[in-house]
């Protein structure tokens, strides 16, 4: 059997592709740098502009994140809540010293949880003037929990960590309609 032979278009092209994301890769070091030193120096100063209007999320990019049922219908099944970051991140990581250690608020760079290269990039992101999707929460069976409903956070996890940084309190929150109640009592209960 024949194998698949490769244009040599196809082959410019991947090395186009490749140079790119070299350069690339290049540009987020040298970004990196540049940030550290903004955190070294406590300069780093944002401007977090939330998208908290559902009708205006950003849903391509959401699809590409997360995958839970319910999102064909994003307006219809999920609200945006504005909420106590330090709460939610101590119910989440079950108590305030396992958020302390999954989310500093002293340390934004080189954590086990996170990559430098996402925060490098959320920085640009926010610099561009672009718009953050809320972060998303809920609670829901897990392959660990015997049917039983977990608290998670699905996606935001960046997000997270550079707003508890940069000592945000409150932020908002994308979730479950049916879950809002249960959701604020829990995390109101730590």
């Amino acid at each position: 059997m024949d194998e698949p032979k490769i244009t040599h278009e196809q082959l410019e092209e991947f090395k186009i592709e490749y140079e790119n994301r070299q350069a690339r890769n290049i540009e987020l070091s040298e970004l990196e740098k540049k940030y550290r030193k903004w955190t070294v120096n406590n300069e780093l100063s944002l401007e977090l502009d939330w998208q908290d209007e559902i009708s205006k999320i950003d849903k391509e990019f959401l699809f590409k994140t997360v995958t839970l049922e319910g999102f064909d219908k994003l307006e219809q099944n999920f609200t945006v809540e504005y909420l106590d970051l330090d709460k939610v991140l101590n119910f989440h990581c079950k108590g305030e010293d396992e958020a302390l250690k999954l989310y500093p608020k002293n340390k934004l760079w080189t954590t086990a949880h996170r990559t430098d290269s996402k925060i490098t990039r959320l920085i640009e992101y926010i610099l561009d003037g672009k718009t953050l999707c809320p972060i998303v929460i809920g609670c829901q069976p897990n392959e660990y929990s015997n049917g039983e409903h977990v608290f998670s956070l699905h996606d935001g996890n960046h997000r997270a960590a550079l707003c508890r940084y940069l000592k945000i309190k409150e932020i908002p929150f994308l979730i479950r309609r049916e879950q809002v109640d249960k959701i604020q009592n829990a995390i109101n209960s730590c």
